[in-house]
């Protein structure tokens, strides 16, 4: 499927009753029912704001990746320690690429 055809041209507008909530974990935010199933709204702003952490991690673990290369390539005596900590970051990212599939969804 191409990405035009999975994009309607134009968005169902419909009326449903919206319970607003506020408390944790989750803050403040909407719930209501669709096609048996119940979702979640946020405020844009929240929305925004963990992306952007999101984000934020995501390039801190890439850049922890990298200095991690550069250790083994500096001290290579090192390699099996620090092999295990890429190990993790490998894993962070697998994960990072997971989040991308679940938010774009």
């Amino acid at each position: 499927m191409e990405l035009a055809e999975s994009v309607k041209a134009e968005p169902e507008v419909k009326s449903k009753k919206v319970t607003f909530e506020t408390g944790l974990p989750m803050g403040t935010r909407a719930t209501f029912m669709h096609e048996g199933e119940k979702w979640i709204a946020y405020p844009r702003t929240k929305v925004s704001s963990i992306a952007a952490l999101q984000h934020k991690l995501i390039g801190t673990i890439d850049r922890v990746h990298d200095d991690l290369v550069r250790w083994i390539n500096r001290r290579p005596a090192d390699a099996a320690e620090v092999a295990q900590v890429l190990a993790r970051t490998g894993s962070a990212q697998e994960l990072a690429k997971e989040r991308a599939q679940a938010w774009t969804q």
